[in-house]
C-alpha cells in the first residue's frame, strides 16, 4: 500500500531496518512538535490567541486599560500580539484615540499597529475592539534594567537615543505619549532595538501644545 505522503529522500535510501527507526523518530517528533493551534488555543478573526507565556497561561500582562495576548496570522504565519481592552474602557473616547493616534505612526522606535479586529474574544460577553500589534520578544526594558542589574553606560546612552528617536518624531506630529516609563518601552528578540508601546494616554496638541492634560 502506498504512503499517504512522500517519504523525506534520507528515509526512502535507508535499509529497511533503518527505515522504520527513521520513521518512527519522525512520526514522534511530529506528535510532540507543538501546533499553532495548541500554542494559540483562540481564535479571534484571522488570528489565533494564546499567553505571552505559555508556562503561565493565567498570569496574563494587564495595563490599566486592558490585557495582552500572543497571536499568529492563520493566513501567513505572521507572530504578533494582541491588546484585548477592559470591557469599562471599550468604546470609549480614549480608546479610539489611542487607535487613532497610533495607527498613524510609523517608526521603528514605535510599536506598530498592524490591524484592527472587532470580534468576541474567548470568555467575553460581546465584540470587542482589538488592536493587533507587532511581537515584540525582548520584553520590558524595565525587566532588563533589573535582570542584568543596571545598564553599562554605552547601551543606556544607545537605547535612549533610540528612545528619543521616536519621541521626537511623535513630537513632529504634534502627539505627546505622556505615559513614558520603563514598563512602555519594549526590546526586540536582540535586544538591540527599543519601541516606544502603549498609547492609551496619548494626545494630539496640534491645537494648544500647552494642553497635554
Amino acid at each position: 500500500v502506498p504512503p499517504l505522503l512522500p517519504l523525506p529522500p534520507r528515509i526512502q535510501g535507508a535499509p529497511p531496518p533503518l527505515r522504520w527507526v527513521l520513521m518512527f523518530r519522525s512520526l514522534a517528533s511530529l506528535l510532540t512538535t507543538e501546533t499553532p493551534r495548541s500554542r494559540y488555543p483562540e481564535q479571534l478573526g484571522k488570528y489565533w490567541l494564546g499567553p505571552i507565556d505559555p508556562s503561565r497561561p493565567h498570569d496574563e500582562p494587564q495595563g490599566g486599560y486592558g490585557l495582552v495576548k500572543a497571536g499568529v496570522n492563520s493566513e501567513n504565519g505572521e507572530r504578533v500580539c494582541c491588546k484585548l481592552s477592559h470591557l469599562e474602557y471599550e468604546g470609549s473616547e480614549a480608546q479610539r484615540m489611542e487607535i487613532v493616534l497610533q495607527a498613524g505612526l510609523k517608526h521603528p522606535n514605535i510599536v506598530d499597529l498592524k490591524d484592527i479586529v472587532f470580534e468576541k474574544p474567548a470568555g467575553r460577553p460581546r465584540k470587542q475592539i482589538c488592536m493587533i500589534m507587532e511581537l515584540l520578544t525582548g520584553g520590558e526594558l524595565f525587566s532588563e534594567v533589573v535582570d542584568v542589574g543596571g545598564l553599562s553606560e554605552e547601551r543606556a546612552r544607545a537605547l535612549f537615543r533610540q528612545i528619543l528617536l521616536g519621541m521626537a518624531y511623535c513630537h513632529k506630529r504634534k502627539l505627546v505619549h505622556r505615559d513614558i516609563k520603563l514598563e512602555n518601552l519594549l526590546l526586540t528578540s536582540d535586544k538591540a532595538t527599543v519601541k516606544i508601546a502603549d498609547f492609551g494616554l496619548a494626545k494630539n496638541v496640534s491645537e494648544d501644545a500647552a494642553k497635554t492634560v
